[in-house]
C-alpha cells in the first residue's frame, strides 16, 4: 500500500519518491492515491494563500508552486 503510494506521488508531482520497478498491477492501485496526491499538492497552495499579498502576485506564486510541483504535468499542450 505505502509502494502504491510512493508511486503515485511520483507520478503526479516531481517527487522522486518512484520505486525501482513497478508492475502494471501497482499502477493499477496507484490510482487509488491520486487524490491523496491531489490533496498533497493543494496543502501548499492553500499555506500560500494565507499570506497577506496582493491578488496578482498571489496568482502568479501560486501558478509558480504548482508548475514546480508537478513539472508542468497536463501543460504540455499549451
Amino acid at each position: 500500500m505505502l509502494r502504491a503510494l510512493r508511486l503515485a506521488l511520483a507520478l503526479l508531482t516531481v517527487l522522486p519518491l518512484a520505486p525501482k520497478e513497478a508492475l502494471p498491477e501497482e499502477f493499477r492501485r496507484s490510482t487509488a492515491f491520486f487524490p491523496l496526491a491531489g490533496y498533497a499538492l493543494g496543502l501548499p497552495l492553500s499555506l500560500l494563500a494565507l499570506l497577506p499579498l496582493p491578488e496578482g502576485l498571489f496568482a502568479a506564486l501560486a501558478l509558480a508552486l504548482l508548475l514546480g510541483l508537478t513539472g508542468f504535468l497536463h501543460l504540455d499542450g499549451l
